[in-house]
């Protein structure tokens, strides 16, 4: 095909590397894969062979076209593995020629709905309904599967690059760094990691409910100074805020005069955690302690246990003596960070008529209010 003919997009590659070398081997040996065009003559993959073959001062290529994204994937795959001198993606450009491998799945798609809606049209009432143009259940992780393995990436690896490529094409002055540092190191977990803790810590709070509370229960997620690595970061779960900041919360606003607070506290932490109960207008009473089945990481002692703090403002009513738990909880760890919802239950009996309201929450609870940035 005249190179002429051909229609190139904006690149996925950014460096076209070494092309004197591809170009000396082209010269040498010729060229192992044709590049790939769509049915219009957009160029699907091949701009370092056509930028070789200009190089030799030829004026037409050899030139395959593909018609889906299962044709597409295999002759990238192929490409990948056989030609030498091709210069390995960057994750950047792994995602580009990854959307322009997507979209050859879209036209499928609109078949399927004509279809779906044509069989839909003929179904007489008789209770039949054909399918309609949705992909199948499980397409979509089948397709960026596809397109991952054709790329050079695993499917997962694919989507969190593309998170990260999307996220700095919305807002280069927040992600563009992260992108490019990606793409320097090819390191796509960090970035991708990068992204979702930045987005947590842009999320601005919750406001705080009108209503006053006898009860409270709380989580903060403290801040830690030190992890064992990156991956293990408590920001890579959920935006962290400094003591001072949880201090400053107008939580007195929320309190009823008489009212009682359960604040969770890990042992690291537990100075903290006097610090806030003082500030939020508090008076440490007593303790609990939550007993995992499993235990943790610890740089003295590796940590199996949380503490619960009990506080008091004013004068609450004490619980009835047959409502007064045991204080050791045994109960299996969840997820991270999570709270045995047998704790809060244990609160509901001691204090079955008083209303409550769980701060940091993280799912709403029947007889709660619920205040926190992941509700």
């Amino acid at each position: 095909m005249k190179i002429s003919e051909i229609k190139i997009a904006k690149r996925c590659r950014g460096d076209m590397g070494d092309l004197a070398s591809l170009a000396a081997s082209i010269g040498d040996v010729g060229l192992l894969h044709p590049v790939a065009i769509d049915s219009g003559n957009g160029l699907i993959s091949g701009a370092r062979r056509i930028a070789a073959f200009k190089l030799l001062g030829r004026e037409s290529i050899p030139a395959v076209r593909v018609e889906g994204l299962d044709d597409a994937a295999a002759r990238l795959r192929a490409e990948r593995d056989e030609n030498t001198c091709r210069k390995g993606f960057t994750p950047s450009e792994a995602v580009a020629l990854g959307e322009r491998l997507e979209a050859l799945e879209k036209p499928k798609a609109k078949q399927r709905e004509r279809r779906g809606k044509s069989a839909d049209g003929k179904a007489g009432g008789r209770g039949k309904k054909k399918p309609g143009g949705k992909l199948p259940q499980g397409s979509e992780g089948r397709t960026r599967e596809k397109v991952g393995a054709a790329v050079g990436m695993s499917g997962k690896t694919y989507e969190k690059a593309k998170e990260v490529v999307q996220a700095a094409r919305s807002d280069p002055k927040t992600f563009g760094k992260i992108a490019k540092d990606m793409d320097a190191d090819g390191k796509v977990d960090r970035a991708y990691r990068k992204v979702r803790q930045k987005r947590r810590e842009d999320q601005p709070p919750p406001k705080l409910p009108p209503d006053k509370y006898a009860v409270l229960y709380a989580d903060p997620p403290w801040r830690y100074e030190y992890a064992q690595s990156d991956s293990r970061k408590v920001e890579n779960q959920y935006p962290t805020m400094e003591t001072a900041a949880i201090c400053a919360l107008p939580i007195a606003d929320l309190c009823a005069p008489d009212c009682v607070f359960f604040l969770w506290a890990t042992s690291p932490k537990l100075l903290e955690a006097l610090a806030v109960i003082e500030a939020w207008g508090f008076s440490y009473r007593t303790c609990a302690v939550w007993v995992k089945d499993k235990i943790g990481m610890g740089y003295y002692v590796r940590q199996q246990h949380e503490l619960l703090l009990i506080a008091k403002r004013g004068n609450p009513p004490m619980p009835a003596p047959g409502n007064r738990p045991s204080s050791v909880v045994n109960a299996p760890r969840g997820q991270h960070s999570s709270k045995p919802d047998k704790v809060a239950a244990l609160i509901e009996t001691m204090y079955p008529k008083r209303p409550r309201i769980e701060l940091f929450a993280r799912k709403a609870r029947p007889g709660w209010e619920a205040w926190g940035n992941e509700l």
